[in-house]
């Protein structure tokens, strides 16, 4: 609609018009939207947002949402007048731009969420996040960026709490793709999966933020991870490296590595040759994939504490056990002594040849996976 009929004292605080077929946005939509705090146009058909979009000077909308149109680009001063906008969704279009945001009022802008994912962005432009001061949920999944934000274009104080750029084309060091989180003190999720990463010789002058919880890694190309990576990572809860190119595993059991949160540990196709120690992660870890490498074979010391015995040792509380698609030929019966909480078991396709009495389980084991006859 043009607006015509629409009076100007107009309260209407909630619009939503999606799933539409909208395929026009009138300039004079928004004239007299003053009080209008969430403004929902996703799902329609529209090809661009006008530049000169006519929110009021004075308005307080919070919440805008663009997804799933048709839209090329955003218009240089969107964001203008929009200075209680904390929430804006314009993923899933056909952005190939972002805009500088030279008119971005840096001194009460309140923005907190971005939703960019499933466009087509190569980079984001110099200034376009450095005034949103309450920013703390960055989505840029699946566009076609070739490196991370640098650390200079992070507003300060940073109050990022979310780091979303897996699908892209990043490439580089993983130690050039941090260094933009070093001073993020409230960062707790990092997903940067399904890019070009490769490994990084050292970490010299590299700490990360120690609220880090979820750290997603997988599909990349990195062949070697030191240990002091991990040794600020007190509250980490889950760690994908699945499906890299990983010469060898971190040490997580050394003195320089402390994750004693950890409950998920994804190690999935890494090109693993040794089973690593995982005895530090008794107490917390429930979840432990390392299938489709090339182990021969499962150590007991990998679950025992340096002073403990086969006849004195404290479980695992490891719910799900995935060790498939190795080479190892048989398991015995003193390895699940250590899992006796095991819901999920998978060893299928490997050389086994023998595999123990799994009754040590008694009625715990719900699924269990295995190409041995039983």
């Amino acid at each position: 609609p043009n607006n015509t009929c629409l009076p100007e004292t107009n309260v209407l605080k909630r619009l939503s018009l999606y799933n539409n077929q909208i395929t026009n946005f009138l300039h004079s939509f928004c004239e007299y939207c003053g009080m209008l705090d969430y403004l929902y146009l996703h799902g329609n058909s529209i090809p661009s947002i006008p530049a000169d979009i006519g929110f009021p000077e004075v308005n307080v909308l919070r919440i805008l949402h663009f997804s799933s149109n048709q839209i090329e680009e955003i218009p240089e001063c969107i964001f203008k007048n929009l200075s209680r906008l904390s929430i804006f969704y314009i993923n899933s279009n056909k952005l190939v731009r972002l805009p500088n945001n030279s008119c971005l009022p840096c001194d009460n802008n309140v923005m907190a969420t971005l939703h960019f994912q499933h466009n087509k962005i190569p980079y984001i432009p110099k200034g376009f996040i450095k005034c949103m001061n309450h920013l703390n949920y960055l989505n840029i999944y699946g566009n076609r960026l070739k490196y991370t934000i640098p650390p200079e274009e992070y507003p300060v104080p940073n109050r990022l709490q979310h780091i979303h750029q897996p699908y892209n084309l990043i490439s580089g060091s993983l130690r050039e793709n941090f260094l933009c989180v070093i001073n993020m003190e409230y960062l707790t999720s990092v997903q940067l999966y399904n890019n070009k990463i490769s490994g990084v010789p050292n970490n010299t002058g590299l700490t990360l933020p120690n609220m880090l919880t979820w750290l997603y890694l997988h599909n990349n190309l990195i062949t070697f991870i030191p240990n002091s990576f991990f040794a600020n990572m007190t509250v980490l809860k889950y760690l994908y490296l699945q499906s890299n190119l990983l010469i060898s595993l971190p040490d997580f059991c050394t003195d320089n590595v402390l994750l004693p949160n950890l409950l998920y540990l994804h190690l999935h196709r890494t090109n693993v040759h040794i089973f690593p120690n995982i005895s530090c992660f008794k107490e917390t870890l429930i979840f432990f994939s390392i299938g489709a490498n090339y182990l021969r074979e499962i150590p007991i010391t990998v679950f025992l504490y340096s002073n403990e015995t086969i006849q004195t040792f404290q479980p695992m509380k490891l719910n799900i056990f995935q060790v498939h698609d190795n080479y190892i030929q048989n398991i015995s019966t003193d390895i699940f002594k250590f899992m006796p909480y095991l819901t999920e078991l998978a060893v299928y396709s490997q050389n086994l040849k023998y595999l123990a009495d799994i009754g040590v389980f008694n009625s715990t084991l719900d699924k269990f996976m295995t190409s041995l006859p039983i």
